[in-house]
């Protein structure tokens, strides 16, 4: 995010993204599926992937397509949910699928304690090449093993977040993280809140967040969904 944009959006709420796994913001605190996500919270880590078979399928061949996969793994780092990401279906969706499955996963970790964590696995269907799952946690602020190629979202419209009337009227500042998926088109869907600020905060975060819309990410050249988070600072 640029200089320029910083100030502008300082006016109302002070903005932060970041990759899921890659340096997260936040208190730490489960989810309803009891997965977490936050600060200190690392994903499940991929340390031996299993290629998706592919190779005899005739609608590979001229292919370049990526299938982004949303993992949620146990504290064991087994994936119990692998569900595809992308908003248009893939022929290769289901191999992509039982590829990732046979993975294996170091376990997420929080403070040293094996925890759920959700993150983003991606399957390449190149022709000419074999596809093996990149993706989840990684170190902060480097690159998961093996994205030689992976280019994060960049925001190209934030709209700015205003304060909700009973913040203004009582004086509260505060912050929500909110976690969301960028789709391929550079869209936010699936957002959660991982902290909540209340006072109507809340609401007026997501419903700006919405607005929201990113160059998208991309994976050899290919536009993929990303899991990410957004910090709105309400000062």
């Amino acid at each position: 995010m640029t200089t320029k944009m910083r100030m502008a959006l300082l006016l109302s709420a002070a903005l932060a993204f970041c990759a899921v796994g890659i340096g997260q913001v936040g208190k730490p605190q489960p989810d309803e599926n009891g997965v977490y996500a936050g600060n200190g919270v690392w994903a499940a880590a991929l340390v031996h992937p299993v290629p998706a078979i592919a190779s005899d399928d005739p609608r590979l061949k001229g292919s370049k397509s990526v299938c982004g996969l949303l993992v949620e793994a146990g504290a064991d780092g087994v994936p119990e949910t692998v569900a595809v990401a992308n908003r248009v279906a893939s022929p290769f969706d289901d191999a992509a699928i039982l590829a990732v499955r046979q993975s294996r996963f170091e376990p997420g970790t929080f403070k040293g304690k094996p925890v759920p964590t959700r993150f983003m696995v991606w399957v390449p269907f190149i022709d000419g090449h074999p596809a093996v799952p990149v993706g989840g946690g990684s170190a902060p602020w480097k690159k998961p093993a093996g994205l030689k190629t992976l280019t994060n979202p960049v925001p190209i419209s934030t709209p700015p977040v205003e304060l909700s009337d009973e913040a203004r009227r009582g004086h509260y500042a505060g912050y929500v993280v909110i976690q969301v998926l960028i789709d391929e088109d550079g869209s936010p869907t699936h957002a959660r809140l991982l902290v909540r600020a209340g006072k109507g905060m809340d609401d007026n975060a997501l419903a700006a967040v919405s607005k929201w819309r990113f160059k998208p990410a991309t994976l050899e050249g290919v536009p993929v969904p990303f899991l990410m988070n957004a910090e709105v600072a309400f000062r």
